[in-house]
């Protein structure tokens, strides 16, 4: 990777990953800064571990609640201890690290140098940085505040597409099929009585909101199923274009 090409993927990496509180100008740009979770890791590997609790072994739950009272400290050291980390289930940015990736060489030659921070405790985020095959020393402790205050912002400016995920999410196209409780309303000839008419639509709704929150469950506990899936992959949980929490 020549000079002019390595400076040239160093600046769009700045335009795609930095948000309004950190601005690198053209003489700084050797030096790029890129979140672990978030940027790199799309997984919330919090929620997906918890998940992973209640799918495989629910009789833990209690316990976890238990771990809960001391916060998420608590809660994540009881995740740590009883919920293995395995980094082929999880999703990642696979165009930002194949940048990195591309950068390395130069990172080697103290020509351009990039830093990993994050919040992680160290174990998990050393192994992650190791799976993602990054140098080992660029790894550092995120500050108070700095992961969480770009996520904010990257929320905010992908609003439009959070709406259009959830749509896909809850699988609106399939409402139709929840039409079909019209039909004793029409067998039974009772096309003027609005009382029959707002109670059927109401019941219409009703089947159409159960079969959506059926839709979501089975997408959050299926979700490391469904990134294995050629068509599934794409669905918003297991892509992570929707937060798990949400869910």
């Amino acid at each position: 990777m020549n000079a002019r090409s390595q400076n040239a993927t160093v600046r769009q990496l700045n335009r795609t990953a930095f948000d309004g509180t950190e601005h690198f100008s053209e003489h700084s740009a050797e030096h790029l800064i890129v979140r672990l979770e978030g940027e790199l890791v799309l997984s919330d590997v919090y929620w997906e571990r918890f998940v992973s609790l209640v799918k495989t072994r629910p009789g833990l739950l209690p316990s976890f609640l238990v771990s809960c009272l001391s916060g998420v400290a608590g809660s994540q050291a009881f995740l740590d201890a009883n919920v293995p980390l395995n980094p082929d289930h999880l999703c990642y940015d696979s165009e930002r690290l194949s940048q990195l990736r591309q950068l390395r060489l130069a990172a080697a030659q103290d020509s351009i140098r990039f830093t990993v921070v994050s919040k992680f405790p160290q174990t998990l985020a050393q192994r992650l940085v190791e799976y993602l095959d990054l140098p080992e020393n660029c790894l550092r402790k995120a500050n108070p505040g700095e992961i969480e205050s770009w996520l904010a912002s990257r929320n905010r400016r992908s609003f439009g597409s959070l709406i259009l995920n959830i749509v896909h999410a809850v699988r609106i196209r399939h409402w139709p099929k929840n039409l079909l409780v019209l039909l004793p309303l029409f067998a039974a000839h009772r096309f003027g009585d609005q009382l029959a008419w707002t109670m059927t639509l109401i019941a219409a709704l009703a089947f159409a909101l159960v079969s959506s929150s059926v839709y979501l469950l089975n997408d959050v506990m299926d979700v490391v199923n469904d990134r294995a899936h050629p068509i599934k992959k794409n669905r918003p949980f297991a892509a992570c274009t929707l937060p798990l929490r949400g869910g």
